[in-house]
């Protein structure tokens, strides 16, 4: 097979379709992507591979071609202040065995979106992992997460396949004291429902948040896509503007993992 052929093959596109996705998850919605050539030569596809996966990206929704402009993430966020429980916690409060897999592991080099995002320098490496997250050996969850190397040099592949937040702490002595996150619903890719063992048609919860340690800096950047039957996001909410009876009642939706 040729070079042009088997780097315009699907997998290639999937791979590729990776990649840009691990960007979007640090990106705000309506930024501009690269332009196609310094994208292609930032992920190190050709650009016909580079152009069929934005093409499945912006029929899945997450991206919007504006002719003449360039192509924009495109994913609305609904704002909300929320607590998120530990994955691995809720799980084991719900008598459940948490675990991980990694479906890609890899350092790379920070870009202006990601460093700007992450508050780092331009070139400055960063750790990527995609993970499935797993409840009684079964997937619940798709992560993509973006970590500066700096902040924890040590990590290696097989932390991510546990508690990351453990090992974090156990490694570095970091602790994550908060979290800026916003929540979509979505439909699945392709590759991502085959991910998570589900038909395309089902719907999903998508989050995307930010993590600050106990020191106020930003540790990683991470994107979420949740089955939407088996999980439900476990949240807190306090509002703003309560009266004195009302302060300190909170607000909680859950629903067991069937």
């Amino acid at each position: 097979m040729s070079t042009s052929i088997a780097e315009n093959s699907d997998s290639a596109v999937i791979r590729a379709r990776d990649q840009v996705i691990a960007l979007l998850a640090i990106l705000q919605v309506g930024e501009r992507l690269p332009g196609e050539r310094e994208l292609s030569k930032q992920i190190g596809v050709a650009r016909m591979t580079l152009r069929r996966a934005i093409e499945s990206l912006i029929s899945d929704g997450l991206l919007e071609r504006r002719p003449g402009s360039g192509t924009y993430a495109r994913r609305p966020i609904v704002a909300a202040e929320f607590r998120l429980a530990s994955f691995s916690e809720e799980m084991k409060r719900r008598g459940l065995v948490p675990g991980s897999r990694v479906v890609s592991f890899r350092k790379s080099k920070a870009n202006q979106q990601i460093a700007r995002k992450l508050r780092i320098l331009p070139e400055e490496e960063i750790f990527i992992c995609v993970r499935l997250r797993l409840a009684d050996g079964q997937s619940i969850a798709l992560e993509t997460l973006v970590i500066p190397v700096k902040l924890a040099p040590d990590l290696i592949e097989s932390d991510f396949e546990g508690s990351l937040y453990q090992a974090l702490q156990r490694k570095h002595g970091i602790r994550v004291t908060e979290a800026n996150s916003g929540i979509s619903a979505i439909t699945p890719t392709k590759a991502n429902a085959a991910l998570l063992n589900i038909d395309q048609s089902k719907p999903c919860l998508q989050v995307d948040m930010i993590d600050k340690d106990q020191h106020g800096r930003i540790l990683m950047s991470a994107k979420c896509i949740y089955r939407g039957d088996r999980y439900e996001l476990q949240l807190d909410a306090t509002a703003k503007n309560m009266t004195p009876n009302e302060k300190g009642q909170q607000t909680r939706k859950s629903r067991e993992v069937s």
